[in-house]
């Protein structure tokens, strides 16, 4: 038989009557790369960080191209990672995005 101790009935109760969805939260971790080599990075960090909070790391691919890997946490909803692809689609310079890692934070 299945007895549960109070601290664990009133944990229990602390997150039905919550709504988990607005606390939770997740880390998107995207590959931004440029156009081509001629792009300049530093005016493409800006126009992102301009647009979205997050951090920006410069990583060598091949043959003078960098990529940028954007970090940033949004909202566990439904399309919000959609909606980070289509603002830096907006941005000129942006070539292709790819989404490298999508984890939930604690």
């Amino acid at each position: 038989m299945f007895v549960m101790s109070a601290d664990l009935l009133a944990h229990k109760t602390l997150y039905t009557n919550t709504d988990i969805s607005t606390m939770a939260k997740v880390l998107v971790c995207l590959r931004v790369m440029p156009e081509d080599i001629s792009v300049d990075l530093q005016q493409l960090k800006k126009e992102i960080l301009s647009r979205l909070n997050a951090n920006i790391q410069e990583v060598p691919i091949a043959f003078g191209l960098v990529a940028l890997n954007v970090t940033t946490i949004v909202e566990d909803k439904e399309g919000e990672v959609e909606k980070i692809e289509k603002t830096l689609k907006e941005i000129k310079g942006v070539g292709e995005i790819e989404v490298l890692e999508v984890t939930r934070t604690l």
